[in-house]
């Protein structure tokens, strides 16, 4: 099993861009990531750049933070 390699954003635009205008198998050999991740990118974030897919990134996480956060109560007394 390969170790996780977590990509910037600049680098998934970048391999994005790149899977638009060459064959997903050649942008996936040339930056040493799997054509299942491209096409996962692609689902996930489309034509967004990479300013776009931080902003999405940080969304994302703030909100499944705020799922997981204990609601607050107001006491009535």
């Amino acid at each position: 099993m390969s170790k996780s390699i977590e990509h910037t954003e600049t680098q998934i635009a970048q391999i994005l861009r790149d899977a638009r205008s060459t064959s997903i198998n050649e942008a996936a050999i040339k930056y040493n990531v799997s054509q299942a991740a491209i096409c996962a990118w692609h689902a996930k974030f489309g034509r967004l750049g990479p300013e776009n897919i931080k902003r999405l990134r940080n969304l994302k996480l703030e909100h499944a933070r705020r799922k997981r956060a204990k609601p607050v109560t107001l006491d009535r007394t």
